[in-house]
C-alpha cells in the first residue's frame, strides 16, 4: 500500500479511528500489515497525527481543516513581514511608520528611501501614495516621486 493513498483517505475523512481505517482498507484489498506500515511511515514523516483516548486510536491530517491551515500560513506571513520590515497592509499606517524610520532629524525623507524601506515596487507604492500625499509637505526633487505639473515631487519635508 502506498502511504499517499492512505493519507488521501485520512484527509477526506478529516479524522478516522484505527479500527474503521483498517476495516475500510481491508475492504479495498489491503492487508492489515500493509496498512500499519503505511501508517507508521506517515506518522514518522509528520504527515499524519495520532490521537489516543483510552484504548482507541484515531488518525487525522496535521491540519484538520483548511481554516487552521490558512491561519497558520497567515501567522507565518505576518512574522516574516515583521522581521523583514514589510508594510502591514494598511498603506497609510505603514507609510507613516516607515517615514518616521527613514526621515532625518529635520523630518526630511525621500519617497524613494521610504519605498525601498517598505520593499515595494514603484508602481504599487506611487499608486497608493497618490491617495494620501496631501497629508505631507512635498518638495520638488528627489530621484523619483509624484509627477505634478511636470515636476518630480519626491522629497517630504514633514506633515501638512
Amino acid at each position: 500500500m502506498k502511504p499517499e493513498e492512505l493519507k488521501g483517505y485520512v484527509i477526506a475523512e478529516a479524522s478516522v479511528s484505527k479500527a474503521k481505517l483498517l476495516r475500510d482498507m481491508e475492504k479495498r484489498g489491503y492487508k492489515k500489515e500493509e496498512v500499519e506500515e503505511a501508517i507508521s511511515r506517515l506518522l514518522s514523516s509528520g504527515e499524519l497525527l495520532e490521537k489516543r483516548s483510552g484504548k482507541s486510536v484515531s488518525y487525522s491530517p496535521p491540519f484538520p481543516d483548511i481554516g487552521s491551515a490558512i491561519q497558520r500560513l497567515l501567522e507565518g506571513q505576518e512574522r516574516i513581514e515583521s522581521a523583514l520590515g514589510i508594510y502591514d497592509g494598511s498603506f497609510e499606517a505603514s507609510f507613516d511608520k516607515f517615514y518616521r524610520k527613514v526621515r532625518d532629524v529635520a523630518g526630511i525623507a525621500t519617497l524613494r528611501d521610504i519605498r525601498n524601506a517598505m520593499n515595494m515596487e514603484a508602481s504599487d507604492f506611487y499608486s497608493s501614495f497618490q491617495k494620501i500625499y496631501h497629508k505631507y509637505k512635498l518638495s520638488p526633487g528627489g530621484e523619483e516621486g509624484l509627477i505634478i505639473d511636470g515636476n518630480v515631487w519626491g522629497v517630504i519635508l514633514g506633515y501638512a
